[in-house]
């Protein structure tokens, strides 16, 4: 990994994964500019995480909610008037909130078709994938809605029902994440050890992991925290593997969609406290993890990291120079890594 470019004044910044499309570079210090050399400007607060790309089209909103199109050919953005404030996006299909004054919904807005495709009585934070849908409730993350966008039947789960006990307390069950789809059904991690498949043609469970870290000798505390917080947990998919793959905090799990059993793969436990890694938030890239993470002592994410699913192994480290942290897990896009850290520095790195 060979240090490139650092762009300064950066608030926030997007750059489609697939390689397709501008680098977009966000700031209040910049006017709007057409794309050139493969980067286009935006004028805007910060947005992240939400934005939406489709053909040469970015759709973001503001803080008034007010939604735009911005073209990054032209430099030009319109705004569109029935697109949902973006929550979550795959390919043409955007999930959104529409937000009333007295009462919030949501909805799946078509980009190609320009229209809404699927509507909720309720404000959904969730995921997408080509015809299949899942969320839970903005503010209640008991309850899952899951199904298809071209059936009329959406199921819902209740997981406040899935009592637990943690460190002596007992707590109603809520939804971690909404990990993705597998096999026609959703897979999701509820608090604090359990991975459930739910179909999407029943609605019923149906395979569910009570506690995937059982028998691998590792104290709650150090995956989840004293009240099992779920800041830290981010499983990633691997549907070439049939796996999903956790790295979090100091370890490293996967568990087999086949056989419904999980792995404690590696730890960093062996890793003197000066020089361990608190890893906080990844993205997987092919069969790499990449991740942020708190060294040592510090108490905020000044290193980021590539994790090698092969090998199992920390393939590259950077430290941050200054006294910043990075605000969120590295993103990969054209061969290039870009994080981008608290003072607004976006580092770039050209990958070998």
């Amino acid at each position: 990994m060979i240090s490139d470019k650092i762009y300064n004044s950066v608030s926030d910044y997007f750059c489609p994964s697939d390689g397709s499309g501008a680098l977009v570079l966000i700031s209040k210090k910049n006017q709007d500019k057409k794309k050139k050399n493969g980067i286009c400007y935006l004028n805007a607060h910060r947005l992240n995480p939400i934005m939406a790309t489709y053909g040469n089209h970015i759709y973001f909103s503001n803080y008034d909610d007010q939604c735009f199109s911005f073209n990054t050919e032209t430099g030009i953005r319109n705004q569109i008037k029935e697109l949902p404030v973006p929550t979550f996006y795959n390919k043409n299909l955007l999930l959104g909130t529409i937000n009333e004054e007295q009462n919030s919904c949501s909805s799946i807005f078509d980009l190609e078709l320009r229209k809404t495709v699927k509507s909720f009585k309720k404000e959904l934070f969730g995921i997408l994938e080509n015809d299949k849908f899942a969320g839970s409730e903005y503010w209640d993350f008991n309850k899952l809605h899951f199904g298809k966008i071209t059936s009329d039947e959406i199921f819902e789960e209740d997981f406040s029902k899935h009592n637990y006990i943690f460190d002596g307390e007992k707590l109603k069950g809520l939804i971690y994440q909404v990990i993705g789809f597998f096999e026609n059904s959703v897979l999701i991690h509820v608090a604090p050890k359990k991975i459930l498949a739910l179909s999407l043609e029943t609605g019923q469970i149906v395979w569910a992991l009570d506690d995937f870290i059982a028998n691998k000798k590792v104290e709650d505390y150090f995956l989840f925290g004293r009240k099992g917080g779920s800041s830290q947990m981010g499983w990633h998919l691997d549907i070439d593997q049939s796996k999903i793959h956790l790295l979090s905090r100091y370890f490293y799990f996967t568990i087999d969609l086949d056989s419904q059993m999980s792995n404690l793969e590696k730890d960093f436990l062996d890793i003197s406290e000066n020089e361990r890694l608190n890893i906080t938030s990844t993205n997987l890239v092919g069969r790499k993890i990449y991740f942020r993470a708190e060294k040592g002592l510090h108490l905020s994410a000044n290193v980021i990291g590539e994790f090698d699913l092969d090998t199992k192994k920390i393939t590259w480290l950077f430290e941050n120079p200054n006294n910043s942290y990075f605000t969120q897990p590295p993103r990969v896009s054209n061969n290039t890594l870009y994080a981008l850290d608290s003072s607004d520095d976006l580092y770039t790195f050209k990958m070998s």
